[in-house]
């Protein structure tokens, strides 16, 4: 075996190793799930739960602010070509307390209907994912979140059920990817991508604009809506 496929298998079983390392982390908080506020230190004693086993995380430690644009190659499964996600650069912890204390906790879902619900959880999964506080684990990280929030509120939110396939998988990372561009780009729009001297900007109008076509009008509203259910 070449040092090439040797260093890929490597990787392989480490990434193999993590998932399931972190699938019983998972579980456990399923069982005895963190008592919070649903705050910012909340969210990071979520990570620092989750991630305990791999010090390389950092757990519960939020990532620094950056000067420059913080971004993230995306490729779905079975896709071969990239697209790039815009996240937070800055203020970053401040902007995950701002954001929190804005929404309020489990009292701000309480007695909603499912559809308003799962609007105002999509809402804060966006909103948090484009912040994305940690260098990283934050999928994993918000799920738990969301779904610990969503139970202390009187809601079932079962991720498994909205889909385990890769299709699924793809379905959900591009409805988030559609959110933290619109927030990374507020209002944007092809006449304002046309005009723009910000090469980002003008390439995340059309990479908004492929994901928007490839959801064929779903949204993470609507992933969310069908997994969740009252207690």
């Amino acid at each position: 075996m070449n040092e090439v496929a040797t260093e890929s298998a490597e990787s392989t079983a480490r990434e193999a190793q993590e998932a399931e390392l972190v699938s019983v982390r998972i579980k456990e908080l399923r069982e005895s799930p963190i008592q919070g506020k649903f705050d910012a230190d909340h969210l990071k004693s979520v990570h620092a739960w989750l991630f305990q086993d791999f010090p390389e995380h950092l757990p519960g430690i939020i990532r620094n602010d950056t000067t420059e644009r913080w971004t993230k190659q995306r490729v779905l499964e079975g896709r071969s070509r990239a697209y790039e996600v815009h996240y937070a650069h800055d203020a970053i912890e401040a902007r995950i307390s701002r954001i929190l204390k804005a929404f309020g906790g489990a009292r701000a879902l309480k007695g909603k209907r499912l559809d308003a619900a799962a609007g105002l959880l999509a809402g804060l999964y966006g909103d948090l994912d484009h912040a994305h506080g940690f260098h990283e684990g934050n999928s994993r990280t918000l799920r738990e979140f969301i779904r610990e929030l969503s139970a202390a509120a009187g809601y079932r939110l079962d991720w498994i059920g909205t889909g385990i396939g890769a299709e699924e998988r793809n379905q959900l990372y591009t409805a988030r990817d559609i959110l933290v561009l619109e927030r990374a780009f507020p209002g944007l729009t092809p006449e304002r991508a046309m005009q723009t001297d910000d090469r980002a900007e003008y390439e995340a109008e059309f990479t908004l604009t492929g994901l928007r076509r490839a959801m064929g009008g779903s949204s993470l509203q609507a992933i969310i809506r069908g997994g969740l259910s009252k207690l």
